[in-house]
């Protein structure tokens, strides 16, 4: 193979010094965005953003956009030997080999592997350890990490019928109590200056092609409002019904991942010890310790 020098990679812009026999690229796709890593060596490290690449809900066509319009596509340029693809909506070999032939033309030389999103928040938690990995973003998923794989889970059911704890979840309960007249009177007052729409809140969840994204872009107004009695004990009981879930699995510490893990965490704490859970880590994203999980191909 031969030899590259590389002293930073700029998006698509490689500037040379250093010399560089392989590249590897992480990427991490939630539902709302999807983070993207290029390793060129010891502390050579670039970063991209694109949409979130679930391929339940984006076509080759929004995939192929969104690598050009960020300039990822250019990476192909480089000697890149590796990709690996964690997503949210790859549960199945049919999904995994989807992305992949997605993927494939940009990166020809390089292996692709493609798994999901449970399987890279699994990996940057524990590396080689095993437990419990809970994803809780915009939706939800759980599993049992033997260090290896994922095996076994609960069936994560999507927006319509699971995500419990998800952001969804938690705009779905806030949602409910605006719509339905049970929000204390100033915190009504609140909700309908932080959402000018609330007229037409009903209306705009049934017409959405994602409504489960509407829901969880509900979520910020329950972070400012976390020191209200109400909201407090709303968020409370959406956790209580996650950990009831993760109660099927045998006891074993547990690790989360996601935004909404993150920033209710101090409730989470408090709950999780209520169902016999121990709550060993969370980590707002999984994409910096995969790359870390990964560094050692270098």
């Amino acid at each position: 193979m031969a030899l590259y020098t590389v002293d930073r990679v700029v998006l698509g812009r490689p500037c040379y010094s250093f010399y560089v026999r392989f590249m590897i690229i992480i990427a991490d796709s939630g539902s709302t965005k999807t983070a993207w890593r290029l390793l060129a060596g010891p502390g050579q490290i670039e970063q991209g953003q694109t949409i979130g690449l679930n391929p339940h809900r984006v076509s080759a066509d929004d995939f192929t956009t969104a690598l050009q319009e960020t300039g990822i596509g250019a990476w192909n340029h480089l000697p890149i030997t590796k990709v690996y693809f964690y997503s949210a909506g790859i549960t199945n070999i049919r999904m995994q080999e989807k992305v992949m032939a997605w993927l494939q033309p940009w990166f020809a030389k390089a292996a692709i592997i493609t798994a999901s999103d449970l399987l890279g928040a699994a990996r940057a938690a524990y590396h080689h350890g095993q437990g419990i990995i809970g994803i809780l973003g915009t939706g939800s998923n759980s599993g049992y990490y033997n260090g290896h794989e994922i095996s076994p889970r609960i069936p994560a059911l999507g927006y319509l019928l699971g995500d419990e704890g998800s952001g969804n979840a938690l705009g779905k309960r806030l949602a409910t109590a605006y719509l339905r007249h049970s929000l204390p009177e100033s915190l009504t007052a609140e909700f309908e200056a932080f959402y000018p729409e609330h007229d037409h809140l009903l209306n705009n969840l049934y017409a959405t092609a994602q409504p489960g994204r509407l829901l969880a872009s509900l979520v910020p107004f329950l972070r400012q409002n976390l020191q209200h009695q109400y909201i407090a004990a709303l968020v409370r009981e959406e956790f209580n019904r996650y950990f009831r879930l993760l109660q099927t699995y045998a006891q074993r510490p547990v690790a989360l991942a996601g935004s909404v893990a993150y920033y209710f965490q101090e409730i989470i704490r408090e709950v999780a010890p209520l169902h016999q859970v121990d709550v060993v880590k969370i980590i707002k994203s999984p994409i910096d310790d995969l790359v870390v999980f990964h560094q050692q191909e270098l």
